[in-house]
Formats: C-alpha cells, sequence, structure tokens
C-alpha cells in the first residue's frame, strides 16, 4: 500500500503567493526530485512550495 500524500497547490509564472509577510509574483516553478520550489520576481533563490501560501 503507498501512503497517501496530500496535494500541492498548483502555481504558474506570474500568481501571487505571500512569503515572510509580503505578497510577490512567482517567476520559475520548477519540480525536481519529487519537491516543487518557486522563484519568485526580484528574488535570486528557490524557495520551497510549502513555504509559500496563495495570495
Amino acid at each position: 500500500m503507498l501512503p497517501l500524500i496530500p496535494p500541492q497547490p498548483v502555481l504558474k509564472p506570474g500568481d501571487r503567493v505571500r512569503y515572510q509577510g509580503a505578497t510577490h509574483v512567482t517567476q520559475h516553478v520548477v519540480h525536481r526530485h519529487g519537491l516543487t520550489v518557486v522563484q519568485l520576481k526580484g528574488q535570486s533563490g528557490f524557495i520551497p512550495l510549502d513555504k509559500l501560501q496563495p495570495a
């Protein structure tokens, strides 16, 4: 039997999200090694999807 994994929200470039109390716009969404990470406009690093909230 496989464990059930709750579905992650679907994001695409241009979506607005909340991160650390501020609203940002997603620039890139990358799925790698079973993990989804997002790059926000104006930031160089990638952020795990579970740290973001829809705005």
